[in-house]
């Protein structure tokens, strides 16, 4: 499926939602996750709307969160992350011939095998979670931010390398960054 089809496989009123808090980082997550998909024999279509769909949840955060230009506080740090529990409660009601897979990605995309991530402290990964969580970082290292700049390749494939994601994952990431020049 090319790119314009795949956003036709989302419903407008989820369109809508993403649009009101992340839509370049949504659609470039998306995109990525789609074309790193075939080398981890996942879903593509399924790895392009989880990736477009995984920060829905940051509507129940507040915009002075999002955008804080310095560190989280404590508190600040917990409301933030809330947004994937949000994101998948948000999407079973107002999506729900959402594909489950997409679901348990969106709630799961900030866990990490280590067990140090959130929302829950989980060490395993669905396939398509290890791919939208890789996709979500790497765009996330490339792309300025109120506290940061941009990080460099280098730089981000620094950082990208110490994330507690599975190393094939990362690996495959790496190769279509490399391959398409994200």
């Amino acid at each position: 499926m090319s790119a314009p089809s795949l956003f036709d496989a989302v419903p407008d009123g989820v369109h809508d939602l993403v649009r009101l808090r992340v839509p370049i980082h949504a659609a470039r997550v998306a995109l990525l996750a789609h074309a790193v998909a075939p080398l981890l024999g996942v879903n593509a279509c399924e790895a392009f709307i989880a990736g477009y769909v995984h920060d829905i949840g940051k509507l129940g955060v507040p915009i002075a969160v999002l955008e804080a230009p310095r560190p989280l506080t404590a508190a600040e740090r917990r409301v933030m992350q809330d947004h994937p529990v949000i994101g998948a409660t948000l999407l079973a009601q107002v999506w729900p011939e959402c594909p489950a897979a997409v679901q348990l990605a969106v709630r799961s995309h900030h866990e990490r095998v280590t067990g140090t991530g959130y929302p829950f402290g989980a060490c395993e990964l669905s396939p398509l979670t290890a791919l939208v969580a890789a996709a979500d970082v790497w765009d996330a290292l490339r792309s300025p931010r109120a506290y940061r700049a941009a990080l460099s390749v280098a730089d981000a494939g620094i950082e990208f390398e110490a994330e507690a994601l599975p190393n094939q994952v990362k690996a495959a990431v790496r190769r279509i960054v490399a391959e398409q020049g994200w």
